[in-house]
């Protein structure tokens, strides 16, 4: 049942991580408060993972949601690093293509 839906919606699952994972990067690189809206996003990243049972996909995605949260801000150098674990694994589920020319 859940390999029926790891191919149904995986692809999905990784173009939505990556478009929120995209978004966080550019509100930490405007320094904007961003952290209700990355820990939110965070938060969607867990649940779809974990209906696909992606747990470590998951559990990275809870651990930078619940940093986010205690810590209240982007400053903390291990939410970024979270940030960045999370993005490398969801790019080992499906490479991000190359565009030619």
């Amino acid at each position: 049942m859940i390999d029926d839906i790891r191919a149904k919606f995986l692809p999905r699952f990784v173009a939505s991580a990556r478009e929120r994972l995209e978004r966080a990067s550019k509100l930490i690189a405007d320094g904007a408060n961003a952290a209700p809206s990355i820990a939110a996003d965070l938060h969607t990243i867990a649940g779809e993972a974990s209906i696909m049972g992606l747990h470590d996909v998951a559990t990275m995605a809870r651990d930078g949601e619940r940093a986010l949260r205690i810590v209240g801000g982007i400053d903390d150098p291990t939410i970024v690093m979270t940030l960045y674990k999370l993005w490398r694994r969801i790019d080992e589920l499906a490479p991000p293509q190359r565009r030619s020319g």
